[in-house]
């Protein structure tokens, strides 16, 4: 009796790969494996390997298990992107309003836009991001200002708004020009430091 043929771990990984698609025949894994039919089925028992139909079915549920997780994620992610930039709209139009009552702190206004403006630009990437590995491929969509997805759709969500970055800049450098016209009208030199 001749010793039995020493396998290694990865030939018998890639073995159970080919093993778990059912367009593989078992003839050519024995034949990958340097090894007859016969001896590759009594391998296949030593293993503890499952029938072949097992292995096919257990293979396409975890298959569907890491589509659906992705999927998961992918719409969780787009739901807080999008929840980010609804809420950060509403803040900056809050502290619009709020920015024409006298008594305003304008150097902490400013701050806090720009901090809203940077904000906006990441949730804006993440849609983006979200976009992008949808279609597979650079997407150009325009949306709303500061659009909050209802229930119109998955598509609504994935729209970019319509403000940009160098739009919220110029509106703080808008929103600055006025303050300091605002401190120079006091008596100020027009410094907000």
């Amino acid at each position: 009796m001749r010793p039995a043929k020493a396998v290694s771990a990865a030939a018998q990984a890639r073995a159970y790969e080919a093993y778990c698609s059912p367009e593989v025949d078992l003839k050519d894994i024995a034949k990958d494996l340097g090894v007859c039919l016969g001896t590759f089925r009594k391998l296949r028992g030593r293993w503890g390997w499952p029938s072949r139909e097992a292995a096919v079915r257990e293979r396409e549920a975890e298959e569907a298990r890491r589509k659906e997780a992705r999927l998961a994620f992918e719409t969780g992610l787009r739901h807080a992107a999008s929840t980010l930039v609804a809420t950060t709209c509403a803040r900056i139009e809050a502290l619009s309003q709020a920015d024409e009552a006298p008594s305003t702190d304008h150097d902490k206004t400013a701050r806090m836009l720009a901090s809203y403006a940077r904000t906006l630009a990441a949730a804006r990437l993440l849609l983006q991001q979200g976009r992008m590995s949808d279609a597979g491929q650079n997407s150009t969509q325009t949306g709303a200002p500061c659009d909050v997805p209802g229930d119109e759709g998955q598509d609504a969500a994935l729209e970019e708004p319509r403000r940009s970055l160098h739009d919220l800049r110029d509106e703080l450098a808008r929103h600055l020009e006025r303050v300091i016209a605002e401190e120079e009208a006091r008596g100020g030199d027009g410094l907000l430091i």
